[in-house]
Parts: C-alpha cells; sequence; structure tokens
C-alpha cells in the first residue's frame, strides 16, 4: 500500500495519483512533506479549539441575553467540528 504524503490516504500498490486528494504519488515521501503534515495536525487542532472556543461563547450569548436554553449549545457542534480527519 502507497501512503499518499499530502493527505495520508493508503493507495493500492501501482496507484500513481492519490484516490482521496489526486496528488500525484512520489516514489518516498520527503521530509518537507512529514512537516508539512505535521503543520497540518497543528493548524486542525487549532481550528478545532477555535471552534469550540466560539460555540461556547456563541451559546453563553444566546443562553445569557435571549434566554434560550442551554441545548442550543448542542445545535451548533456540528458545524465548527468539520475538520478532515487523517486515515
Amino acid at each position: 500500500m502507497k501512503l499518499c504524503p499530502v493527505c495520508g490516504y493508503h493507495n493500492t500498490d501501482n496507484a500513481n495519483y492519490c484516490s482521496q486528494c489526486g496528488n500525484l504519488m512520489e516514489a518516498a515521501p520527503s521530509a518537507g512533506s512529514e512537516n508539512r503534515q505535521k503543520v497540518q495536525l497543528k493548524l486542525n487542532f487549532g481550528v478545532s479549539l477555535l471552534s469550540l472556543l466560539l460555540s461556547l461563547v456563541l451559546t453563553y450569548v444566546l443562553t445569557t441575553f435571549f434566554h434560550l436554553p442551554i441545548y442550543i449549545f448542542g445545535l451548533f457542534l456540528p458545524f465548527f467540528f468539520r475538520v478532515k480527519r487523517s486515515h
């Protein structure tokens, strides 16, 4: 199985392009691609944390000022957590 250097998807051995992201498959992943994956993971974590914080603030505002019930928080979570998970 070939591992895509961009998205980390496991492709067949004879694949020239990644089935997940369409990236041209390299013979071996370079050091730059490993570094790019680490940066992407940090970015995904940052976006997840920021989205959770934003949903908490929005829930606080809606429950405090507009007197909506607290379960409104559960309605915002699916919209903010759309971060692509690695395989």
